[in-house]
């Protein structure tokens, strides 16, 4: 059974992206000081996974704020407040939306679920401009890879993005924002056809909404958006990411009907994942993360389970043996601490 870990702490051992942060925004060091630090951090995490013997380790999870800022960001979603001028966003840019500069206050922050990390809200609406402006990910790909390391790129599914969005000022409450899947698709085809070319055979997309209890409108944006992708996902194996709880059954078919998607990942830990593994195609791959409190512990590279914990995955695991493949993964998403 092979092993992978959907993120990872990037604040650092003794909290150096936290000091890095605070040193640039007040005035004492430079963006080159910011980012060596950054990098630094994002290679001895990389080589920390991969000395442990984690197979499939992330890429592009490391951030200066938060990941949904980053696909702001990436898609160029920059409210007009801001004065961005196009090309790469850069600190400037990136910051003013978070923190908000003399000028303009910053975009509002909520809770990242159930947590008590908080991620910047997307003000979108119909007169949104849409472009690639953070070519991040691609590159913290490539950075990887000149390590020795091959990664499993991460990107907040597109679905997740608009569902965690709100209608920017002046836009009427009403406005659905899943209308604007087809303005975000094109710059998610050219991200992956970047990756693609950069060498990547995996790339994750986070989809933590559906853990929610999602209507069929919800739900048919999901089989939109991925279908739409299809033809440029092909060739790479692609995984869902929802942590946080299990989805429901709804959820589950719209996932695993989606022939662009290779498997899905979700919390084990609610009986009806039993009822639900027996429908997996054999083509699927399944990937199980575990909740923290079936966990001991650890020794070397063992992860040491609970006796309940065995008996449960016993079982879930009997209902369908043929599975193509089965990863273990922890059940946080660690990668959000800062």
């Amino acid at each position: 059974m092979a092993s992978h870990i959907v993120g990872y702490p990037r604040v650092g051992p003794k909290r150096e992206l936290k000091f890095a942060l605070e040193s640039f925004w007040d005035g004492k060091s430079s963006a080159e000081d910011l980012q060596k630090v950054s990098a630094d951090l994002r290679t001895s995490i990389w080589k920390q996974m991969a000395a442990v013997g984690i197979k499939y380790i992330p890429s592009n999870t490391f951030s200066y704020y938060d990941q949904v800022l980053d696909t702001t960001a990436l898609l160029g979603a920059v409210p007009e407040r801001y004065s961005w001028n196009g090309g790469e966003i850069g600190f400037d840019t990136y910051f003013s939306m978070a923190r908000g500069n003399a000028s303009v206050p910053a975009m509002e922050m909520t809770k990242w679920f159930d947590t008590n990390y908080h991620f910047i809200v997307p003000e979108l609406g119909p007169n949104t401009k849409f472009s690639y402006a953070s070519h991040k990910a691609v590159s913290e790909y490539k950075e990887a890879k000149s390590l020795g390391i091959d990664t499993v790129p991460v990107l907040v599914g597109p679905v997740t993005y608009l569902l965690l969005s709100k209608p920017a000022k002046g836009v009427d409450k009403s406005f659905h924002l899943l209308s604007l899947l087809e303005h975000i698709l094109p710059i998610y085809k050219e991200v992956i056809a970047e990756l693609k070319a950069a060498g990547a055979s995996w790339v994750q997309f986070d989809e933590p909404t559906l853990v929610r209890d999602l209507d069929s409108h919800q739900l048919e944006a999901f089989t939109k958006a991925y279908t739409e992708l299809e033809s440029s996902l092909s060739g790479l194996n692609v995984v869902i990411e929802t942590y946080f709880a299990d989805v429901s059954v709804e959820a589950y078919k719209t996932i695993t009907a989606l022939t662009a998607i290779t498997g899905l990942d979700s919390i084990l830990c609610v009986e009806p994942r039993h009822s639900m593994l027996s429908k997996v195609s054999d083509s699927h791959l399944e990937s199980i993360s575990l909740p923290e409190s079936w966990m001991e512990g650890t020794s070397g590279q063992t992860i040491l389970l609970r006796p309940s914990a065995l008996s449960k995955i016993s079982r879930v695991l009997s209902a369908k043996i043929s599975l193509w493949f089965q990863l273990l993964a922890p059940s946080c998403t660690p990668r959000l601490t800062s």
